[in-house]
C-alpha cells in the first residue's frame, strides 16, 4: 500500500486488473497504520472478497463504517456505506438508475460484512439488506444490514404439534396453546423426530407414577425443559420436518433455512452447565443431586402470540444467563443460531488478555492487548439473598359434617336461618308443611342445610409441615377440583379420567354412609363456601338423598344430615426457597463468582422470583377421594394414608433459588476494551483476567463478551462485556 496526501489507497483493484479512481480512495483519519483494516463488503452473486471472480453492481466500492456484533433478542448490523458517483464517467448520477453501483442491490439482497487484514478476510456478518437510503445531494447511499435473527422475527408462534400414541399420528392444531407445562404438569412426549406436545397434560400418567425419563416418554408425558422446548420450536418453525401436517394450513410460516440455519440441537447448550447445577457451590449447605432433580424443568412458559425470535430469548433468559448469537456459517450466505453463555461461568476458564502497563506490550508472547478501555466492579443491582416463591400449597383432606361439630365442615348458616327456615316451612299461608313451601323457603334462606365452610376451630393443617404457620383467613379456599387424578384403559390404552371436584356421602337415617350421585348446582365460592344446593332438592322426592332429613308436615323436626367429602385446599404459605451468600444456614457459603474479600459482609439485598403457578406442593393427608361406600373400608388404598406426599416441588424451587443466586449474587464486572483493528471477538467468548505486559499484575475481568463494536473511521474494535 501507498501512503500520500494523509490517505490511504485500499490496494483493491477493478476487474480490469487497474488501480482504482482517485474517487475511489478511502479515506482513513491522519496518522493511519499503514496497515490498517478494510471493512469491505460483498453482495450474493460476487466472489468473496479475496478471489477474482465477477462482483455484484456496488461490492468494488461498499465499505462498512460500523459493524455492531451483538447477542441478545436484537439482530446485529452494518452500516455500509455506497458512493453511487466513483464512475462518474460511466455510471449515471442518479441513485437507483439502471447500470448503476447500486442497481444489482435492492432491499433483502443478502450481504457479507467482512474485515481485510493483509491478504486473507474474515466474515464478520452475514445479513440481508434491511434499509437502503439515498442520499442525492453527495450522490451517495447508506446501507442497514441485519443478521438472520431480523428473518426471525417474521415467524410466528401459533398452536401445537402434537403426538397422538393412541392412533399413532402427529397432528397441527392450529388452536391449541403453545403452552409448556401449564400449571407445572407435564405436557411433553418424546418421538424419533425429537419433543412434541402430549395430547393434554399428564397424558398416560397414573397418580403417584414415576415421571419418564427424558427421551422414554412415548407412552405418558414428561415435563418439558428448556432445551426440548428450544429443540421443538427449531424443528417445526425452523425446518420442512412438519411439513405435511401443516399442509392444510397455507398460512403457516417457517424461517428460511436457506438463509439462516437454527440447528435442531439448539437446546443443547441449555443442559447441565457449571454455573447452574455446580457440585460444591454452597460449602457445607450445598445441595445433593437429589435436590437437584428437576433443575432443568422449564416453568409454565406461554409462547403463543410472539415471534420465533422472542421465543427463543424467552426461553434462554429462563433458563439462566443464556443469550442468542448469529454467526456466520463458513463458505456459505448463510447464517446459523446459537445459544451462548451471558455471564462468565466459574471454572469455564476464558481468554486472558495483555495490557500495556509495566512493560512492552510485545513482550507477553504476542498475546493480543487492550490498548485502552475501562473497566467497572457495580454492585448497584448486587443482591447477596434470593428467594424463589412458587405458588401456593395445595391439601387434600378428607373432612366430615356432623350436626354436632367436630369432623372439620361446619355449617355456613346461621341457626337463626335455619330456625326461620323451619318456621316458613311449617306457618306457610298457602301451603304450609308442603314441597312448594320448602322450595321457597330454600329461595329465601339459600344456605340452609346447601353451604358448608372449613371449620374455623378446625386445624386442617395439623400433622404437615405448615402446621405452624400463620394463616390470613379462617376458612381456607376450597379448589373446585381434587388433587388426585385416575386413568382408566379404554382397549387397551391408557387415558387420564379426571374426577368430579368433590365425591358427597351422605349418612342415612341409620348412620350409614352412602354416596350421592345428584350432585346438581354444585359450586365452590371464593370465600371457600360449598354448594350443594342439588342434594338439598333431591331429599324432597328420595328423603335418604337430601342434606336433611324429618317430616315436612312437623318442620320443627328438620335437620342437617352428616355427610363427609374430600376436599382440595390451597393455604396461605406460598411455597419458597431461599439461599444466601453470606451467613448461616441452609445454603450459606461463599459463591465461587465472587471474588474473596470483595462484599463485606454486612451487605444484605434480597431478591424474590415469583415463579408464579411454576412451583406448587400438593399433599394429601386423610384422603379418600374414592368414597369408602364404593371402595369398601377393608380395601383402604394407600392414597388414604395419613400424611402421604402427592406431588412435591421443593427440590425444584431450591434448585431455581441455587441458579437465580449465582446470576445475581455477584458484582458485575463490566468493560469497554478497546483493541487495535481488527479485533475478531465474539459474543459468548469469556474473558478470564488481564495481564500486564511484561509484568506480573493480574486484574480478574470474569466477564462474556456481550457486543463488538468494529469501527472503520476509528481503526479500532470496542469490545462491550455483560
Amino acid at each position: 500500500m501507498a501512503t500520500g496526501n494523509r490517505q490511504l489507497t485500499t490496494g483493491v483493484r477493478d476487474e480490469s486488473g487497474g488501480a482504482m479512481p482517485a474517487s475511489a480512495v478511502v479515506k482513513l483519519p491522519t496518522g493511519a497504520d499503514f496497515r490498517a483494516a478494510v471493512y469491505g463488503v460483498s453482495f450474493a452473486g460476487s466472489a468473496d472478497p479475496e478471489g477474482g471472480a465477477r462482483r455484484a453492481p456496488g461490492s468494488r466500492f461498499a465499505f462498512a463504517s460500523e459493524v455492531l456484533l451483538q447477542s441478545g433478542a436484537r439482530p446485529s448490523h452494518a452500516l455500509v456505506e455506497l458512493p453511487l458517483g466513483a464512475w462518474s464517467e460511466r455510471a449515471p448520477r442518479v441513485a437507483a438508475a439502471e447500470g448503476g453501483p447500486l442497481a444489482g442491490v435492492k432491499l433483502g439482497t443478502r450481504a457479507k460484512a467482512h474485515v481485510l487484514s493483509g491478504k486473507r478476510a474474515y466474515t464478520l456478518l452475514v445479513g440481508s439488506v434491511a434499509a437502503i437510503q439515498h442520499d442525492l445531494g453527495a450522490d451517495a447511499a447508506t446501507l442497514t444490514v441485519l443478521d438472520d435473527r431480523w428473518l426471525l422475527e417474521g415467524v410466528p408462534v401459533a398452536g401445537q404439534f402434537i403426538r397422538d400414541p393412541a392412533r399413532e399420528l402427529t397432528l397441527y392444531r392450529e388452536r391449541g396453546p403453545c403452552r409448556f407445562n401449564p400449571d407445572g404438569r407435564p405436557n411433553c412426549l418424546d418421538t424419533a423426530a425429537g419433543p412434541l406436545f402430549a395430547p393434554y397434560p399428564g397424558y398416560g400418567r397414573a397418580d403417584g407414577d414415576a415421571e419418564p425419563a427424558p427421551g422414554a416418554a412415548t407412552a405418558a408425558a414428561r415435563p418439558w425443559r428448556h432445551a426440548d422446548i428450544a429443540e421443538y420450536l427449531a424443528a417445526t418453525l425452523a425446518s420442512e420436518a412438519y411439513a405435511a401436517e401443516t399442509a392444510a394450513f397455507p398460512h403457516f410460516a417457517r424461517a428460511d433455512a436457506s438463509r439462516v440455519l437454527v440447528p435442531a440441537g439448539l437446546g443443547l447448550a441449555l443442559l447441565g452447565d457449571a454455573e447452574h447445577e455446580p457440585e460444591d457451590a454452597r460449602g457445607a449447605g450445598g445441595f445433593t443431586a437429589a435436590d437437584r432433580e428437576g433443575a432443568g424443568r422449564a416453568p409454565d412458559l406461554t409462547l403463543e402470540g410472539l415471534d420465533l425470535l422472542a421465543a427463543l430469548n424467552r426461553v434462554v433468559e429462563s433458563a439462566g444467563a443464556y443469550a442468542l448469537w448469529c454467526a456466520p456459517l463458513e463458505d456459505s450466505w448463510r447464517s446459523v443460531l446459537r445459544i451462548v453463555p451471558a455471564r462468565h461461568l466459574d471454572g469455564a476458564g476464558g481468554t486472558a488478555l495483555a495490557r500495556p502497563a509495566g512493560g512492552a506490550l510485545g513482550a507477553h508472547g504476542g498475546a493480543l492487548g487492550a490498548r485502552a478501555g475501562t473497566l467497572e466492579e457495580d454492585g448497584t443491582e448486587l443482591y447477596t439473598r434470593v428467594v424463589v416463591a412458587g405458588d401456593a400449597a395445595e391439601l387434600e383432606r378428607r373432612l366430615a359434617f356432623e350436626p354436632e361439630g367436630g369432623g372439620g365442615l361446619a355449617a355456613a348458616w346461621s341457626a337463626e336461618d335455619e330456625e326461620a327456615f323451619r318456621a316458613y316451612v311449617r306457618d306457610h299461608p298457602e301451603h304450609p308443611g308442603s314441597a312448594e313451601a320448602f322450595l321457597e323457603a330454600a329461595w329465601r334462606y339459600p344456605r340452609v342445610f346447601a353451604a358448608y365452610h372449613v371449620d374455623a376451630e378446625f386445624d386442617w393443617l395439623e400433622g404437615t409441615k405448615y402446621a405452624g404457620f400463620p394463616r390470613a383467613t379462617p376458612h381456607p379456599p376450597i379448589l373446585p377440583r381434587l388433587l388426585s387424578e385416575f386413568t382408566e384403559e379404554i382397549e387397551g390404552q391408557i387415558r387420564r379420567v379426571f374426577p368430579a371436584a368433590t365425591t358427597v356421602e351422605l349418612a342415612d337415617d341409620e348412620g350409614e354412609f352412602r354416596a350421592r350421585t345428584q350432585l346438581d348446582g354444585l359450586e365452590v365460592d371464593d370465600d371457600g363456601t360449598l354448594w350443594l344446593p342439588g342434594l338439598r332438592e333431591a331429599g324432597l322426592s328420595d328423603p335418604q338423598s337430601g342434606t336433611w332429613k324429618g317430616d315436612l308436615a312437623d318442620a320443627g323436626t328438620l335437620e342437617a344430615r352428616a355427610l363427609r367429602v374430600t376436599l382440595a385446599l390451597r393455604l396461605d404459605a406460598r411455597l419458597t426457597a431461599a439461599l444466601g451468600l453470606h451467613g448461616s444456614g441452609e445454603g450459606a457459603g461463599a459463591d465461587p463468582n465472587a471474588e474473596a474479600g470483595a462484599l463485606a459482609e454486612g451487605l444484605a439485598r434480597t431478591y424474590r422470583v415469583d415463579a408464579e403457578g411454576a412451583y406448587r406442593e400438593h399433599l394429601r393427608r386423610e384422603s379418600w377421594p374414592v368414597p369408602e361406600s364404593v371402595e369398601g373400608a377393608e380395601a383402604a388404598p394407600d392414597r388414604a394414608a395419613e400424611g402421604a406426599e402427592l406431588r412435591g416441588d421443593g427440590a425444584r424451587a431450591r434448585a431455581h433459588a441455587q441458579r437465580r443466586l449465582a446470576e445475581v449474587a455477584r458484582a458485575r464486572r463490566s468493560g469497554r476494551l478497546i483493541f487495535p483493528a481488527p479485533a475478531l471477538w465474539t459474543p459468548g467468548t469469556a474473558i478470564e483476567e488481564l495481564v500486564n505486559a511484561g509484568g506480573t499484575g493480574r486484574y480478574p475481568v470474569r466477564g462474556v463478551v456481550a457486543r463488538v463494536r468494529h469501527s472503520y473511521a476509528r481503526q479500532e474494535t470496542e469490545v462491550e462485556l455483560a
